[in-house]
């Protein structure tokens, strides 16, 4: 499932120039693979709040974010039954709900 999400985000991206793990200041370097599960489950809401727990970052923020912004590329997302079904995937098999952050947090 993470495969499947990876793309998509990867396919989303390229779209605005920005590859993941690339060269360019601008290319978002991810550091936990759970990352593009936690955007399509959560949307821009996950990017935040993954980036502020350190799954991902970005040498140039501004330019990542004026190249998504300026593609649009939230109105870009297709929906269909591949994106609906890594989506609920993405929701159901979501590991960050409140009662797995309590045992966690015991450990």
């Amino acid at each position: 499932m993470t495969n499947s999400a990876k793309r998509q985000i990867e396919q989303l991206l390229s779209q605005a120039g920005i590859k993941i793990n690339g060269p360019n200041p601008w290319d978002i370097q991810v550091h936990n693979e759970r990352l593009y599960q936690r955007v399509l489950a959560n949307g821009s809401l996950g990017l935040g709040e993954s980036y502020m727990d350190g799954w991902w970052d970005c040498k140039r923020l501004d330019i990542f974010f004026e190249k998504i912004l300026s593609n649009k590329l939230d109105k870009k997302v297709k929906i269909n039954l591949k994106l609906i079904s890594t989506y609920l995937k993405a929701k159901v098999i979501n590991l960050q709900s409140k009662s797995k952050a309590f045992e966690v947090g015991v450990k």
